[in-house]
């Protein structure tokens, strides 16, 4: 059992380590979420290296945010027929080629590793 002082109702509250959410950000601001017990508010906040690696010491099991979702998404949104187009465009021949015209070669060969890996799992 942790003890964690509410940042809401000021409380130092016992909370089972499976009922704390905990974050791992590239950006090193490492987010805690909990409700109190007391309160019954979500609480929580950034958390440095240090507390980081106690509260996992102590069982709270932790999420890897990947860098990706931090990174600027300004494009509109995937729609079914932008899903329905890509997937009709990986099962033809020549697809790295027509993706590389339209969007850059960079993104071209992330995606083929993405095609690689699944095909070797295969």
């Amino acid at each position: 059992m942790l003890t964690i002082q509410c940042p809401e109702c000021g409380e130092k509250v016992p909370v089972p380590p499976q009922e704390v959410g905990l974050w791992k950000r590239p950006d090193g601001c490492n987010l805690l979420r909990f409700t109190c017990p007391v309160c019954g508010r979500g609480s929580g906040g950034c958390l440095g290296e240090d507390a980081l690696e106690l509260l996992r010491s102590e069982g709270v099991m932790g999420i890897d945010v990947p860098a990706e979702v931090l990174e600027s998404h300004d494009g509109p949104p995937l729609t079914l027929d932008d899903l329905i187009d890509l997937h009709f465009l990986l099962e033809s021949d020549g697809w790295k080629r027509q993706l590389a015209e339209t969007t850059g070669e960079g993104w071209v060969r992330r995606l083929a590793r993405v095609a690689n890996k699944r095909k070797a799992a295969v």
